[in-house]
């Protein structure tokens, strides 16, 4: 996840499978330049469909009252009975969902797994913006494993850094690393949803920038919302 140009990641990364390590190659070598961002959030089709029944004595002029099933839509398009039938949201398109932020088709993003063959990790996107005209990067992860995920964000970052956990706007919560100094001289903080394997990190010049990018860049969606829309 770390999106310094030159410093090596600390340790095994946990975005990958725990048998899998990755090559020795820089970690920063696939970012492209800064662009703006536009935030969007993606407009998903949610529908409740609603039928009507009538009994058998209908025939005989008795009719009953209709009785009514749903059918909701999930995030990856399924129909299924209930939003907690869905799966949860996976890969690239799973990362749209749970960050409306995240505009891999109208921003200037790269797909890290298609940079480094090496990783196995599920989803990892970093997108390049700017704050006051200066770069800032954020790179987008579904993770496998949560625990072994804050291991590795305390060696990225500091244990020190992480802070209590924080509630976002929409209503998640997550575990929040702020930015801390790297080796390079840039700044990088990072976050950890609670609920759900999804991560974020910043990268910037200045603190302040990368504070601000985890702040108000990174959006979540409500976490009742990641499977399917809520009915309403």
């Amino acid at each position: 996840m770390r999106g310094s140009q030159d410093a090596e990641p600390p340790g095994p990364d946990p975005l990958v499978r725990d048998d899998t390590v990755l090559d020795e190659s820089p970690r920063g070598a696939s970012r492209p330049g800064a662009r703006r961002t536009v935030l969007v959030v993606l407009p998903l089709l949610v529908g409740l469909a609603v039928t009507g029944g009538v009994g058998g004595r209908l025939l005989l002029g008795e009719t009953e009252p209709a009785s009514a099933t749903g059918s909701v839509t999930c995030w990856d398009g399924e129909e299924v009975d209930a939003p907690e039938q869905c799966v949860r949201p996976r890969g690239t398109d799973g990362l749209t969902r749970v960050f409306p932020s995240f505009r891999p088709d109208q921003v200037d993003c790269v797909d890290e797994l298609e940079r480094n063959p090496t990783y196995t990790r599920p989803a990892m996107w970093t997108c390049k913006q700017s704050i006051g005209g200066r770069p800032v990067a954020v790179t987008y992860s579904e993770v496998t494993a949560r625990k072994p995920a804050v291991r590795f964000l305390d060696d990225l970052h500091g244990e020190d850094a992480r802070g209590v956990v924080r509630t976002l706007r929409g209503g998640a919560t997550a575990q929040v690393w702020t930015p801390q100094a790297t080796d390079d001289g840039a700044w990088e903080g990072s976050l950890l949803l609670r609920e759900g394997p999804y991560a974020v990190t910043v990268r910037a010049q200045l603190r302040s920038d990368a504070a601000r990018a985890l702040e108000r860049r990174v959006l979540v969606r409500a976490p009742e919302e990641w499977r399917a829309d809520a009915a309403g």
